[in-house]
């Protein structure tokens, strides 16, 4: 390791993306705060492969603290739309483009029964133990996330109901 050089990063804004430049082939797709702020996803025009970062997942629950929840879904469907070979999360095994159906899957189911607990006046803690979602309780971290997550989509639906518009 003594004689190897890194190279400093760079800002992406600086990278020379133009379609005569080295790096033409790569698209940077800039998400805004889906996942968390600044979440990019960089996807090879060529092969077709996308590295998708924390914002495409399949078989393991997100935490979707500190998320953009209606950014996150909107960004999944457009994913939807572009051709994809795999996909390459930042953790875990490569997936395949129906990784994408999973995440917004999750994602809906999530939304869907936490709107109707917070509808139907559930307090917090009852629409924690009470959306349960048996179609992803085999996904791993369930147990761990999941009730999680209904808490903090429980509390943006919350906020968003209390905000005046």
């Amino acid at each position: 390791m003594e004689h190897t050089k890194v190279d400093e990063p760079q800002d992406i804004a600086l990278l020379n993306l133009s379609p005569d430049g080295p790096l033409r082939d790569i698209l940077v797709i800039d998400h805004g705060d889906t996942k968390s702020k600044g979440a990019i996803m960089i996807y090879h025009k060529p092969s077709e492969v996308l590295f998708s970062g924390d914002v495409v997942f399949s078989g393991v629950i997100p935490n979707i603290k500190d998320s953009n929840f209606a950014q996150w879904k909107k960004s999944l469907s457009l994913l939807s739309d572009l051709p994809i070979s795999v996909i390459i999360p930042g953790v875990g095994p490569k997936l395949t483009k129906s990784a994408i159906s999973d995440s917004l899957d999750y994602l809906d189911a999530l939304d869907v029964t936490t709107k109707d607990l917070y509808r139907n006046n559930q307090d917090l803690l009852s629409a924690t133990k009470k959306a349960t979602l048996t179609q992803f309780s085999d996904w791993e971290l369930y147990d761990d996330h999941h009730p999680n997550n209904v808490m903090y989509r429980y509390l943006q639906i919350e906020e968003e109901d209390l905000t005046i518009k």
